[in-house]
This record gives structure tokens, C-alpha cells and sequence, in this order.
């Protein structure tokens, strides 16, 4: 019934889409806030709840050499951009999501950054940056920095750092914990609820693993879906709400994406339910991909991913209004490019996102540019 239900909502969602002019060009995008000849990618964004401010990072390989890539940091105040600022000169990492920035109640901007494989961190008060902290051990590799806040302003930190894999530590008070190491390995989606419980999901070597802890230094995991030899699944992401813990994933299958599936925990009894697949997000052909679950200042879950519509991959996001019922679907990309994010904020019914477009055409070959937008779900 909930399938039923949920398709026409998804396919009208669809269906009301923005007109761009013929030929389309990204640079004359008013979205594009990046406009430069590059790659362009990995946006993270935050907002200041004290004043009319938005913060967007990205990665930029503005000249394409050697794949070093610079931070940019641009901020829109009172609806006006700034300059774009370079918050470092080179980095050997390329993964997207190489940096993070959250902005806790007063104002402060917190930064986790990967440079020369190692997590830095940084904080912007006053308009002004803090010199880098450095994390995690600068005589291993550690890649992949994950960051969350909750409403007492507590930092939480995860991180892939050799050889323990998943390394995890908390700033309480202005002071950050000792290292402390989930179990399992492989990659890994972060979500803390305001009481400071921390959820994981992981996926590795075709297994996903749910694990828990309440204070970052015990760990419980669970594992919810065994490997097996008929589908391959990853990207998985976990949110909490209505009392529940939801895990979703990518599952694929002969080399095609199947669709987004999902477990559900109930808190109360520990029982996960079976495994469903979300009917909100497309199957075969459509292959959606590298969701996301994110909570708006509403209450509810918001899941984003990422899907082909037509001949482009468009970002997607859906909003759970109850247990396992969902939303329509928005388009928040809208272009005849290809879309991808990372993460997204949803504030006073307001979905405020940064994201990165590329078209590999013979015009635009290579080309990606950060977009941001802020739509009315």
C-alpha cells in the first residue's frame, strides 16, 4: 500500500520542473556560486542561527593539475555573496567529502578538513579563523572526516584513519576526547540525535552494520544485512525519528542498481523490521544512489540521493512525515547536467543546499561548479 500510494506523488513531483533557456549555459546560472574553469566538488554548508548567514566550502581544482585541490570558503550574508576565499593552497586527498563545517548556537563555525592526509580543524569567530589543529596522528593516514553537532554544541568527529579504520572522538567543553574506535570497518554514515546519542551505519565487503553508542566510548553493533551472493549493497546512511532508527542503502545487482533499501529498529522492542524497498526512489534504470538521511529543525527526516531522471542525474529529496511514510519528492537540481551532493539543511521548511554540477560534453568536458539554492519543500 505505501508503493501505491507513494508514486504519484513521486512522478508529479517530477513532472514540475524548471525551464531553462535554450542553449543551456551553467555559467549564467544565478545558482552557480563557484563559476570558474575547474573541478569544482565535495560542497559542504552550514548556517549561523544567530544572524542572516550561510557558509559553503568546496574542494576546487581551479587550474586541473595533478589533481591538488584548494578549500575554497565562500559565505552569503543578509542575501549578498562574498569573495571567494582559499583556505589552503594544496591537498593531496581527492575524496568529495574531504571537509566539513557546522555552526553551533552562538555563531561559531567549526571546520574538519583533510590536508596532506591529515584531519585538521578549525574554528572561524568573530569573521576570523583559528590556526589548524591537527586531529588525528600525523604518522598515519586519516581520511574521510565526518561531523555532527548537537544542541548543547558538542562536536562529534569520525574519521578513517590507518590502521584502526574508524576513529571517533568527541569536543566537549572546548576539549576534544581521546580517540576511541567503533568496531567494524569500511565506510561509514554519522548520525547524532540532540541528547547526544550516536548512530552509525557501515557498509564493507557487501555487509552492513548498525552500531550505537552513548558516549563515544562503547560501542554496540549490530549487524543488519549479511553478505550474501546475489546483490551487492553500500552506501548506506542512518537516521533517527518517531522512536525508530532507519538504515538505507544502495543495493545492486549484475552490475545495475536495484534501488534504495531499508531496516528499520523500533528502540523500544530491539527489533529490526525486514528488509523493504523504498518505493519513494526509483529501480532499474533510474539507479538511485548515495542517499542520505538528514533532520530539519521540524522534527522530521529528510532523505536525499541522488537518481537519473531522463538523461541526467538529479539530486532528490523526500521528506518522512510518519513511520515509513513519506513526502512528495522534490527536484532539487533541476539542470541538463549531472548533480551530485554531499549533505543538505533543512530550516523553517526551507531545504538550503549546496551542490556540484558537471556535463562532460565538448563544451563543458570536466566541467563541475558549485550551486546553491534554497526551495520551499
Amino acid at each position: 500500500m505505501k508503493i501505491i500510494f507513494i508514486i504519484p506523488l513521486f512522478l508529479l513531483s517530477l513532472s514540475c520542473t524548471k525551464v531553462f533557456p535554450e542553449p543551456y549555459d551553467p555559467f549564467e546560472d544565478p545558482r552557480n556560486i563557484s563559476r570558474n574553469i575547474g573541478c569544482s566538488v565535495g560542497s559542504g554548508i552550514a548556517l549561523d542561527p544567530t544572524r542572516d548567514l550561510s557558509y559553503v566550502i568546496w574542494l576546487d581544482m581551479e587550474e586541473r593539475a595533478d589533481w591538488e585541490f584548494k578549500l575554497f570558503y565562500r559565505e552569503r550574508r543578509n542575501g549578498i555573496w562574498s569573495k571567494i576565499d582559499t583556505l589552503f593552497h594544496k591537498t593531496d586527498s581527492v575524496w568529495y567529502d574531504a571537509s566539513e563545517i557546522v555552526c553551533d548556537s552562538k555563531g561559531i563555525l567549526h571546520l574538519v578538513y583533510t590536508e596532506e592526509e591529515k584531519i585538521l580543524y578549525r574554528m572561524r569567530i568573530n569573521d576570523e579563523w583559528t590556526e589548524p589543529e591537527t586531529l588525528s596522528n600525523p604518522n598515519e593516514i586519516a581520511l574521510i572526516p565526518q561531523l555532527c553537532i548537537d544542541k548543547n554544541d558538542n562536536l562529534y568527529l569520525i574519521f578513517e584513519e590507518s590502521p584502526k579504520g574508524a576513529t571517533f572522538r568527541k569536543r566537549e567543553g572546548g576539549v576534544w576526547s581521546e580517540k576511541s574506535y567503533p568496531p567494524q570497518r569500511g565506510d561509514f554514515d554519522m548520525f547524532v540525535e540532540d541528547n547526544g546519542n550516536i548512530h552509525l551505519a557501515m557498509d564493507t565487503d557487501d555487509q552492513i552494520t548498525y552500531v550505537f553508542s552513548r558516549d563515544g566510548v562503547n560501542w554496540k553493533d549490530e549487524i543488519i544485512l549479511l553478505n550474501d551472493t546475489i546483490y551487492y549493497n553500500l552506501c548506506s546512511t542512518v537516521g533517527v525519528c518517531f522512536g525508530k532508527v532507519y538504515v538505507v542503502w544502495v543495493r545492486s545487482y549484475g552490475g545495475f542498481i536495484r534501488g534504495l533499501y531499508m531496516r528499520v529498529k523500533d528502540t523500544l522492542t530491539g527489533k529490526w523490521s525486514d528488509i523493504e524497498r523504498l518505493g519513494i526512489a526509483g529501480g532499474t534504470g533510474r539507479a538511485p544512489y548515495l542517499p542520505k538521511f538528514v533532520k530539519g529543525d521540524d522534527g522530521y527526516l529528510y532523505l536525499g540521493w541522488i537518481e537519473r531522471v531522463g538523461a541526467n542525474d538529479e539530486v532528490l529529496i523526500s521528506r518522512m512525515v510518519n513511520d515509513r511514510v513519506w513526502d512528495k519528492v522534490v527536484n532539487i537540481s533541476n539542470t541538463p547536467m549531472h548533480s551530485k551532493f554531499y549533505s543538505f539543511i533543512v530550516k523553517d521548511g526551507i531545504i538550503h543546499i549546496a551542490w556540484w554540477e558537471g556535463i562532460d560534453d565538448s563544451r563543458w568536458k570536466d566541467e563541475w561548479d558549485i550551486f546553491y539554492d534554497e526551495i520551499q519543500y
